[in-house]
């Protein structure tokens, strides 16, 4: 007999304990992109896809802080700031965001470590050394190698972007 957490699918079995009822809740603080990247992570750890679901969090992650930079003018215009004293040869290295698709899309967008370090000031050093930690950590698990990830650290890698997405939404 197959426990309630566990539902048979075309896919196999999918585990939906290892969802957290924090995690599904944090859907409705979102953008839109976000609960794209929200329900990718959740597919991915109820089907056991591990290093998908970090990657994912760690987009869904990213996301939210793009998200956060762009919705209040003072918070963009300290992280342009910040942005546009990275230089080389006396020349800016990264152009200014304007809308959250310069993250990406622009000539010159900033990578996320720089997006991170530039919003350190905003968010305090305790914050910021949790967004690289979880960087980190998605590093590890996104690239090839032998580093080995099960449900127990998939499920409390997301409960610590949680817990970063949160901080950040509540430094209005």
């Amino acid at each position: 007999m197959m426990s309630k957490e566990m539902v048979n699918s075309k896919a196999g079995l999918l585990d939906d304990s290892a969802v957290s009822q924090r995690f599904s809740s944090l859907k409705e603080s979102l953008s839109e992109s976000g609960k794209l990247f929200h329900e990718e992570t959740i597919k991915c750890v109820r089907i056991g896809a591990y290093r998908a679901c970090v990657v994912n969090a760690w987009t869904l992650c990213m996301d939210s802080i793009q998200s956060w930079i762009i919705a209040d003018d003072a918070r963009l215009s300290s992280f342009n700031e910040e942005l546009l004293k990275i230089k080389r040869k006396d020349q800016n290295i990264y152009s200014e965001v304007k809308t959250k698709e310069d993250f990406w899309e622009a000539r010159k967008s900033p990578g996320e470590r720089t997006v991170i370090d530039c919003i350190e000031q905003i968010l305090g050093e305790k914050i910021h050394r949790r967004i690289l930690t979880a960087l980190d950590d998605r590093n590890t698990y996104a690239h090839a190698n032998s580093a080995e990830l099960e449900r127990d650290k998939a499920t409390g890698y997301i409960s610590d972007i949680v817990d970063i997405i949160d901080a950040i939404q509540k430094r209005i």
